[in-house]
């Protein structure tokens, strides 16, 4: 009697000598179901020399790209053989249930009982749930999603993964790694093709993480042959300061406040959000997604908020509202303008969005100080975040949130960290290029320069 061949021994046959000398475990327990189901005919997924799954002849292998943002998550769904972005979508963190900031966050997985794991299972969640709905977009299953790039600060990346926070919780701020990492999406908690990885893109130092790894790699040709500032603008504020090829990179905590996070009336960029704000003949007027009756104001629409109150003397250069302008009213000891019926704007908003303004300007003069450059020394300043795409930038400059530098040298890119995690998701070199970028990165931390906190409160003031 013949003797009859395993099944991996016929996979191995058909691939060729050597082909399948590693297997995942998950996709070798899943054999003999897809090929019966399939009449023998199947298609292998291999990466890096490992078999990952096997799925049906016609069946495309997709990819998962995810900016893990601290309020803000954004994913991408896409061919691995095309490149070809299938889908993609944004939802809210749902992290946010434990803290807007990510210091509250990480105060939670320190003390809660549970906290840490509360909190990687919540960003697992939102994954799964991003892959659910965009591969239901196209009319296809998550087990086809053969690998997932992950970017994030540094604390997500923990949270992610489940690391210890503790150290990062508390100055310095040290990090328990900054190495890209590959980890099986099941160890994870994440139910997509058996054998499937999770690429976490590598940290720079502190809280500056892969995302602004992202962002740089994705703006590289427009900061690489000049003296320049590539800023990303999200909840958290990552800036660099490119000079004579050296890269330094520094974390402003600045909070959610240009998100709309933690502003009275504040909400995220969907129907019903103030958009835009401005003055047009001494009447304050204003634009709302979907053109209906407005119930918030968006992130742009919060900065829009403060630049429009403070060119129509609602506001002064301290930012102080004054009580005797139109639609300024006291409610219960409150002062806030109203710009509708239900929307708000309060004096300690004014107070948040300064703060941020404060945070960032002061990141950008302490590293140009630290390199012995003025801010005229700037060629070019890359703006990135998907609320960098919609700031005005004469009103910007006009408020003091960007450098006074001619209009031409400022670019806006928008969520150029979801550009490089798709880069590093379709490309092994960009994965390489992305470690070597982050090598290449100086992490500087602001608070412990030489007066730090001077440069930050001479900058609350609205004005260039």
């Amino acid at each position: 009697m013949a003797k009859r061949a395993a099944d991996l021994e016929r996979i191995s046959a058909a691939l060729g000598e050597g082909a399948a000398e590693r297997i995942d475990i998950g996709a070798l327990q899943r054999l003999p179901l897809a090929l019966h189901e399939n009449g023998w005919r199947l298609r292998a997924t291999e990466r890096c020399g490992e078999l990952m799954g096997f799925s049906s002849p016609g069946m495309r292998t997709r990819g998962l790209a995810v900016d893990l943002g601290t309020t803000n998550a954004a994913a991408f769904l896409m061919d691995m053989e095309t490149g070809r972005r299938l889908a993609s979508l944004g939802i809210e963190n749902p992290q946010v249930a434990y803290g807007a900031d990510l210091i509250s966050r990480l105060n939670h997985a320190i003390r809660a009982q549970d906290g840490h794991l509360e909190l990687q299972m919540t960003a697992v969640s939102a994954i799964t749930a991003l892959a659910g709905d965009l591969c239901e977009a196209i009319s296809a299953h998550p087990g086809e999603i053969a690998d997932i790039a992950v970017c994030g600060n540094t604390a997500m990346h923990h949270l992610l993964l489940g690391l210890p926070v503790a150290q990062l919780g508390r100055a310095p701020f040290l990090p328990v790694a900054c190495a890209a990492m590959d980890v099986k999406a099941r160890d994870l908690g994440l139910a997509v093709m058996p054998g499937a990885y999770v690429h976490v893109m590598p940290n720079i130092g502190g809280f500056v993480g892969g995302d602004h790894v992202a962002t740089l790699m994705a703006t590289e040709e427009r900061w690489s042959n000049a003296t320049s500032i590539v800023m990303d603008i999200g909840t958290n504020k990552e800036i660099s300061l490119i000079h004579r090829g050296e890269i330094t990179t520094a974390y402003t905590a600045s909070g959610p406040a240009l998100e709309g996070g933690n502003i009275s009336s504040g909400m995220r960029a969907a129907e019903g959000a103030i958009e835009r704000i401005w003055l047009a003949e001494e009447q304050i007027l204003t634009r709302v997604i979907g053109d209906i009756a407005p119930v918030g104001l968006c992130g742009s629409g919060v900065l829009d908020a403060v630049i429009t109150l403070y060119r129509a003397g609602i506001i002064d250069a301290r930012g102080y509202m004054r009580p005797d302008q139109p639609n300024v009213q006291e409610n219960g000891g409150r002062r806030e303008f109203i710009f509708a019926p239900g929307v708000t704007f309060a004096q300690e908003d004014v107070r948040a969005v300064q703060l941020a303004q404060a945070a960032i300007r002061a990141g950008v003069d302490l590293l140009l100080r630290e390199a012995g450059l003025s801010e005229q020394s700037l060629e070019r300043v890359v703006i990135a975040g998907a609320f960098g795409a919609y700031i005005d930038v004469t009103s910007a400059i006009d408020i003091g949130l960007f450098p006074s530098l001619p209009l031409e040298r400022f670019e806006q890119v928008g969520n150029a960290a979801g550009v490089g995690v798709r880069m590093a998701l379709l490309s092994a070199a960009a994965r390489e290029h992305s470690r070597q970028l982050a090598a290449r990165c100086r992490h500087m931390e602001l608070n412990t320069l030489e007066g730090f906190q001077k440069v930050f409160l001479n900058r609350i003031r609205l004005g260039p």
